[in-house]
């Protein structure tokens, strides 16, 4: 898979240099000169956006107790700072007299243009979300022996959602009631995701198609929105990674030591055979054997997969949230033609132009 994406990464830039002829400087902004673009950039919108995300999000990532309990006074104040520092950011963004504002409010008047932006940006949390805690799932729960099995099943969740998009392309102008399809496109990924929490240890085949279905379903829904995801993909990452970390310490630490030392290993062999575990390496942890080692990773996967449970009902509130979006979004159907409405060339602009520097030429000779 990393040789395909790097031959593709490859070939993209080539492709990019030999076809792709955008508008030059000139053409797009006309009379703008860059140092007007430079002079009216939103600066402050900027720093406390950013600011503000990431402080928020580092608030997220260490409560819990991976770093520090939720009660500490670090989470609560990068929590508090980070949230009044993003209230900031939208009332600036509001009040403020800007010529090139970062972000322009004035869209987020038009219900059904929000009601886009959140179905699309909650479909793909579910996608930058779940390619972190699968592949931490098929490590931890899956195991599969063989290197390529495993990778494979890396792939699942990026595949179907890459396959939703192309279904979509293919297929939504022909079949119409766009509105329709991302409601039931978005209803039924949400179903797959959930499903998984149904999963035992032994239904390795369900969990696996469920995750695919539910990757293509969510993908269809996202290529239909299509709109700006990257905040609500950043946030949805980082709660599932804080949630999925917090369970599985509190589920491992419950299950295993416990299930560990009924099957006759001694108690300080513990913290080696938890690390030995995660390395897959545990022939090397003194006082185990076999038998041991089969409980122990029976607890674990028990352990992991109860925390696991936790997340895909976790992600029903994003799958839910964009579905109530979803009511709200309008049906495009007489938009699937073959026009594309941007501007490519002011050929006006261009005859003044020239017309002036001819001119300019003459009085010059």
């Amino acid at each position: 898979m990393f040789y395909v994406m790097l031959a593709s990464n490859a070939v993209s830039p080539l492709c990019i240099f030999l076809f792709y002829k955008p508008r030059t400087f000139r053409e797009k902004h006309e009379r703008d000169t860059l140092g007007f673009f430079i002079k009216n950039f939103d600066y402050v919108g900027s720093v406390l956006s950013a600011g503000g995300l990431v402080i928020f999000l580092i608030g997220i990532c260490w409560g819990g107790g991976s770093v520090y309990p939720w009660k500490s006074a670090h989470v609560i104040a990068t929590i508090v700072v980070g949230s009044f520092t993003l209230v900031a950011f939208v009332v600036w963004e509001c009040t403020a007299s800007l010529t090139e504002p970062l972000v322009p409010m004035r869209l987020f008047r038009k219900t059904t243009y929000t009601a886009g932006v959140l179905s699309a940006s909650l479909g793909a949390s579910q996608y930058y979300a779940l390619n972190i805690i699968w592949p931490m799932m098929v490590t931890m729960v899956f195991r599969p022996a063989d290197f390529m099995t495993r990778a494979w099943l890396f792939t699942v969740v990026g595949g179907g959602f890459a396959g939703g998009l192309m279904i979509s392309s293919a297929f939504i102008r022909w079949l119409t009631h766009t509105k329709i399809q991302v409601l039931v496109s978005m209803s039924v990924g949400a179903l797959f995701y959930a499903l998984i929490a149904t999963r035992s240890l032994e239904d390795e085949a369900r969990a696996l198609v469920f995750a695919l279905l539910g990757s293509i379903n969510i993908g269809v829904a996202f290529g239909v929105a299509g709109s700006v995801r990257g905040l609500v993909g950043a946030l949805a990452s980082t709660i599932f990674v804080a949630i999925v970390t917090n369970q599985l310490t509190e589920e491992v630490s419950g299950r295993v030591p416990v299930a560990l030392i009924t099957a006759g290993l001694p108690a300080s062999s513990i913290p080696d055979w938890l690390t030995g575990y995660s390395a897959e390496q545990l022939d090397s942890v003194p006082g185990t054997n076999a038998t041991i080692n089969a409980i122990g990773t029976d607890a674990y996967k028990l352990a992991a997969m109860s925390a696991f449970r936790t997340i895909f009902f976790v992600a029903l509130v994003f799958s839910g949230s964009g579905l109530i979006c979803n009511f709200f979004v309008p049906n495009v159907d007489d938009k699937m033609t073959n026009v594309v409405v941007a501007p490519l060339h002011n050929v006006s602009y261009e005859k003044t132009a020239s017309s002036g520097d001819e001119k300019s030429g003459e009085e010059t000779d």
